[in-house]
């Protein structure tokens, strides 16, 4: 399966254009790192590969087919850096999994989440279990390809062992593409089969 953008382009209001006849394309079992400063629009492309956003010019496809046709849970799903800001603070955090469909219980364990835990709300757990969930969610049955942006930044490293661990087994396990958005060469240099620089990319 490939994930592609075709010619993409995005600006925010009346700003300097973010992405300009940008191109891009992830296969299965891929696993590529994007870097760049701050600013260079690394969020944004995750968010416009996820439907997120909607391209101002260019598409995304989805093997050939337009993303926007698919129904129900999105075959691209999006980790965010602050998983804080992505759930509800109002619903335990079972229902929160849910919202990502059919789920194997053996990611529930492979990512260390406690049964005790579903039935909390966001408050009363840490930033590193939470965002446990949050991975947990985006890898529904239907997921074919993956966008982890920073997803470890803000974690201990032990913690951000466990995690990279076990998604780099899982995506393999199930073919899934990965996108992995970080500032730090090393760990992608560790975990990606190539790297795209987005400031050689920029208008």
């Amino acid at each position: 399966m490939t994930l592609s953008a075709e010619n993409l382009g995005f600006r925010y209001g009346d700003g300097s254009p973010i992405l300009s006849g940008f191109n891009f394309t992830l296969i299965s079992q891929e696993r590529v790192g994007l870097m760049a400063p701050s600013g260079f629009g690394k969020t944004t492309l995750c968010k416009l590969l996820a439907g997120y956003l909607v391209p101002q010019e260019g598409r995304i496809l989805l093997d050939g087919v337009p993303l926007s046709q698919y129904k129900g849970p999105c075959p691209v799903q999006m980790i965010w850096q602050h998983p804080e800001l992505v759930v509800n603070p109002r619903m335990p955090l079972g229902r929160t999994l849910a919202e990502g469909g059919k789920l194997d219980a053996r990611i529930l364990t492979g990512l260390g989440i406690q049964p005790s835990w579903l039935s909390r709300y966001p408050r009363e757990l840490s930033g590193g279990e939470l965002q446990r969930f949050c991975i947990a969610r985006a890898l529904g049955s239907q997921t074919r390809f993956l966008l982890a942006d920073e997803i470890s930044t803000m974690l201990d490293l032990i913690t951000q062992a466990q995690i990279w661990n076990f998604l780099l087994a899982e995506t393999a396990a199930r073919n899934i593409g990965l996108l992995v958005v970080s500032h730090s060469p090393s760990l992608l240099d560790q975990i990606c089969t190539r790297t795209l620089d987005l400031t050689k990319k920029r208008p």
